[in-house]
C-alpha cells in the first residue's frame, strides 16, 4: 500500500510508501523488503524498466535484474558477445554481470505434443556463474504453469553438476547448469561457442507442455550469467519412408547366420520390414520384405557376408516405427509389438497410444528354442535407430 497524501522524502522506507526520483529511475513506487532464500533484500519496480518477451513468453521472479530479451554486444565485457543465431536472445542481464539475490524465470508458451510423437526440449546455452552456488535449471509443466518439476539430473550431459553447496538454493540436490564443466573455465575472456542442450520429453506425448528456464544467485560473487538462444520444444516430422543398411556381417564359423530378431515399436499407421542383401547389395531370394523374427537359412559358403536393410514406413508425419535394438544369432526379443505377431495374442490384446500392451483376455505363447550360437559382429546404426548386439 502507498499513500499520496504526503510528498516523498526520497529515502528507503519512506513512511509515505513512495520513493523519490533519486536513483535515476523515474516513476518508481512502493519499496518492499523481502526475506527469501537469502537475507532481506529491497526491490524496486519502474515503468521505465519494462521486460518484454516474444508472444507467449513471460518473465517472472524476484531481484533487481532478471531475464532480459534483446541484443548483447562484444563491448560489454561480459558474456559471449553475440547470440548463436541472428541478433536477439535471452540473458540474465544483457550487458553486464548478473546481480546478487536473483530468482528469475523465463517461461515458454504452451506446446501440444501429438500422441505418440517424439519431442525434446532444445536450446543453445552459454553459462558462466559461481560454480555450485549459483546457476540455472529447466523445469516443465503440463497444467498451464500451476505446478512445475525440474528435469531429472543428467550429469555430465544436460547438467554440469548436482547443486550441493547452498541448502537455500531452489535447485539444492538437483541438476544445475552453472558453467563448471567449461574447458579452461568460464568468463568473458574465455572464448567458446554456445552449447546445444537437449532433453527428450517424448514421454509427455499427448499433453500440452510449458518450459521454464530458471536462474538463481546468492548474496556473493557474480559472474557473466546465462545466455540462451533458439529455445523451445522440437517435435519430429518424418518422411513417408526411410531405410537403413548395416555394415557387412559375417556368419559364425560353425552355426552360420542363425536368427535375426529385434525390439521395435510400430505405432498405428506405421510399419517396418527387413531385407537381407548379399555382398553386392542385391536382395537374397526368399529374404525380402521380412518381419522379425527371421531365421536366416542362408548358405554361408555362397554368401560369406551379408547386409541387413531395414525399411521404415509411415502415413503420419508425426509418427515413425522405431527399432531399439537388434540381435543376429540366437537372441530373442519379447515386446508388445513382437507378441502381437502371435494370433493368440492379437485376438484379445491391442497396443495403447503409449505403446503398451493392453490385455483383455489371457493367452499362452510358446516361444521357440534355437540352438544357434550368436554372431559376434557389431552393427553400427544411425542416430535415429539404436541397436545393440547380444552375444
Amino acid at each position: 500500500m502507498v499513500s499520496s497524501r504526503f510528498p516523498p522524502l526520497g529515502q528507503t522506507e519512506d513512511p509515505s510508501g513512495w520513493l523519490g526520483n533519486v536513483s535515476g529511475f523515474a516513476n518508481e513506487w512502493v519499496w518492499s523488503t523481502a526475506f527469501g532464500r537469502n537475507e532481506g533484500v529491497t526491490y524496486r519496480d519502474s515503468f521505465e524498466q519494462p521486460v518484454t518477451a516474444p508472444a507467449g513468453w513471460s518473465v517472472e521472479g524476484t531481484g533487481l535484474s532478471g531475464w532480459e530479451i534483446g541484443q548483447t554486444r562484444n563491448t560489454s565485457g561480459y558474456g559471449p558477445g553475440a547470440f548463436h543465431s541472428q541478433s536477439n536472445g535471452a540473458a540474465i542481464n544483457l550487458s553486464t554481470a548478473y546481480a546478487n539475490n536473483i530468482d528469475t524465470h523465463l517461461i515458454s508458451p504452451e506446446t501440444t505434443i501429438p500422441v505418440n510423437a517424439t519431442a525434446r526440449v532444445s536450446f543453445r546455452s552459454w553459462m558462466c556463474s559461481e560454480p555450485n552456488w549459483d546457476g540455472g535449471a529447466v523445469s516443465l509443466s503440463t497444467d498451464g504453469g500451476e505446478t512445475w518439476w525440474l528435469l531429472p539430473p543428467d550429469v555430465p550431459g544436460f547438467h554440469d553438476q548436482i547443486s550441493t553447496a547452498n541448502p537455500r538454493s531452489p535447485f539444492y540436490l538437483e541438476g544445475i547448469i552453472d558453467g563448471s564443466n567449461n574447458p579452461g573455465g568460464c568468463g568473458s575472456n574465455k572464448a567458446r561457442p554456445f552449447e546445444l542442450k537437449t532433453f527428450d520429453i517424448s514421454n509427455l506425448s499427448g499433453q500440452t507442455v510449458r518450459v521454464r528456464f530458471s536462474f538463481f544467485s546468492d548474496t556473493y560473487v557474480e559472474e557473466d550469467g546465462w545466455y540462451i538462444d533458439d529455445a523451445g520444444i522440437e517435435i519430429d516430422v518424418f518422411e513417408p519412408q526411410g531405410t537403413w543398411v548395416s555394415a557387412a556381417l559375417q556368419p559364425h564359423e560353425v552355426h552360420g547366420y542363425g536368427r535375426l530378431d529385434g525390439w521395435y515399436d510400430e505405432p498405428e499407421g506405421t510399419n517396418l520390414s527387413v531385407d537381407v542383401l548379399d555382398a553386392n547389395m542385391t536382395p537374397i531370394p526368399g529374404h525380402q520384405g521380412q518381419r522379425f523374427p527371421l531365421d536366416l537359412g542362408i548358405n554361408a559358403l555362397l554368401h560369406p557376408s551379408i547386409h541387413l536393410r531395414v525399411t521404415l514406413n509411415s502415413n503420419n508425419t508425426l509418427l515413425t516405427p522405431k527399432v531399439h535394438s537388434m540381435g543376429l544369432g540366437s537372441s530373442m526379443y519379447v515386446s508388445p509389438a513382437s507378441l502381437l505377431a502371435y494370433s493368440q495374442v492379437s485376438i484379445g490384446s491391442n497396443l495403447s497410444s503409449q505403446g503398451n500392451l493392453l490385455v483383455t483376455s489371457p493367452f499362452t505363447v510358446i516361444l521357440p528354442v534355437f540352438l544357434e550360437c550368436p554372431s559376434t559382429c557389431d552393427i553400427n546404426m544411425s542416430p535415429r535407430i539404436i541397436f545393440c548386439i547380444a552375444s
